[in-house]
């Protein structure tokens, strides 16, 4: 889920502890290692607030996951929860890495347990989904990755996919 990109990107010398070792349980990393390498960023002040939430989706998520490999049995929860859940994350660690326009991504419900202010008033959507393309629509490997937003786009985006080819 990009915890361990995170935590390098945090703690630099650690990154290749991080990326060659086991990794320990995501709600372990979340909820003992998070405050040590984030202690004194305000952003990361009302970490604890959303700690239930953290516990209750990443546990259902781990048993789905060994119920549908282990087992093949159908989930109990939805995949929806499990993608809003890591989209917040990915945005949290943008913010805790000094990137406050990610504010503004994360869900209302989410940003208001941190105590963060959205400015923009508005999200990108639900989801923002990465899509593969192939503009030249032939049977090459090669495609293009583009941002794909499920219900509104903004004029620097169009115009930046416009500039690569793309649209």
């Amino acid at each position: 889920m990009g915890a361990k990109q995170h935590i390098g990107a945090c703690v630099p010398d650690a990154l290749w502890l991080a990326e060659n070792s086991p990794t320990p349980p995501l709600l372990k990393i979340l909820k003992d290692y998070l405050p040590k390498i984030h202690d004194g960023n305000e952003s990361f002040y009302n970490w604890s607030r959303i700690r239930p939430l953290l516990n209750k989706t990443i546990t259902s998520f781990t048993e789905d996951r060994n119920r549908l490999a282990h087992r093949g049995e159908k989930i109990a929860g939805t995949l929806d929860d499990y993608l809003r859940l890591t989209e917040n994350l990915m945005y949290a660690f943008d913010v805790f890495e000094g990137h406050d326009w990610a504010k503004d991504h994360v869900s209302k419900e989410f940003a208001d347990k941190l105590g963060w202010e959205q400015t923009s008033g508005h999200r990108l959507g639900s989801f923002t989904w990465l899509r593969c393309t192939n503009p030249m629509k032939d049977s090459s490997r090669e495609a293009s990755v583009v941002a794909g937003m499920d219900e509104q786009t903004f004029a620097p985006d169009l115009q930046d996919q416009k500039l690569a080819g793309l649209q």
